[in-house]
């Protein structure tokens, strides 16, 4: 008798947000948990590094592969942010 095929876990998903003072946020949801990472402008440089720190510890539930993301998507905004900055009139 062969066992089903367990159910496969959906990968890690990630959306990112703005609040009204200005703080980013980033969540990560992974295997049913949800990790939301805060930092205010020009603080992205801080929460990089607390990332490295939580990959690199095995006792944490955040992978290369999470910071790897994580970082990614905060780049990805800082270029957003810089292209309007240039497309402003008078710069």
């Amino acid at each position: 008798m062969t066992e089903p095929n367990p159910k496969p876990q959906p990968g890690p998903s990630l959306h990112e947000q703005t609040t009204e003072d200005g703080v980013r946020e980033l969540v990560l949801v992974k295997q049913g948990q949800r990790y939301v990472f805060r930092c205010a402008p020009g603080q992205e440089p801080q929460l990089l590094d607390q990332l490295i720190e939580m990959a690199r510890d095995d006792g944490s539930d955040i992978e290369w592969f999470d910071a790897a993301m994580l970082s990614h998507q905060l780049g990805a905004r800082m270029v957003d942010q810089l292209q309007q900055i240039r497309q402003e009139p008078g710069t």
